[in-house]
């Protein structure tokens, strides 16, 4: 009886290491949707000069863990690199923590300028060791533009984007 017990106990341990971040993922994903929130990763991109600006990505920023992150490339040839996304007029305000990724060079600065409607509504330094909130009126706003450049360090080769904004969410209210 009591190997019974133990097995029992010891499943309910694994179980709740696997099936408990889950639940709470899942969770998290419900109370969004119940407020009519969006990440920004799933609005429409119009425009990008790099194609995996804008997609989903797990990021570390500043030491925090965002497991939804909109990543953005950052401009390291003395342009910036931008990603467009199409707002239509449905959300008002843009929310979320920028930062740059873990596998960024640990001397690289950027300059990160949001705009809405083309116009500059935000601009944020950030680098490996500090981030900076975003918050934003997107009022019936038609586009929201992520706008990045290199201001310090080195560049190196990448295979995703060295930026992102950690928890990027679009708000309807």
């Amino acid at each position: 009886m009591l190997s019974t017990l133990a097995f029992v106990a010891g499943l309910f341990a694994i179980c709740a290491g696997t099936v408990a971040p889950w639940v709470n993922g899942f969770r998290d994903e419900m109370t969004t949707a119940a407020r009519g929130d969006m990440p920004l990763h799933d609005a429409g991109r119009t425009a990008s000069d790099q194609g995996s600006s804008g997609r989903a990505y797990d990021s570390t920023l500043n030491g925090v863990h965002f497991a939804d992150s909109t990543g953005f490339w950052v401009g390291c040839e003395g342009k910036p690199s931008a990603v467009t996304f199409a707002l239509d007029g449905k959300f008002k305000r843009f929310t979320g923590t920028a930062g740059l990724d873990a596998i960024t060079p640990k001397d690289v600065v950027i300059k990160l300028v949001v705009e809405v409607d083309g116009k500059d509504a935000a601009t944020v330094s950030v680098s490996r060791t500090s981030s900076a909130p975003l918050d934003v009126d997107v009022t019936a706003a038609r586009t929201l533009t992520l706008s990045a450049l290199r201001t310090k360090g080195t560049c190196g080769n990448a295979t995703r984007p060295y930026g992102a904004v950690g928890d990027a969410l679009l708000h309807q209210s």
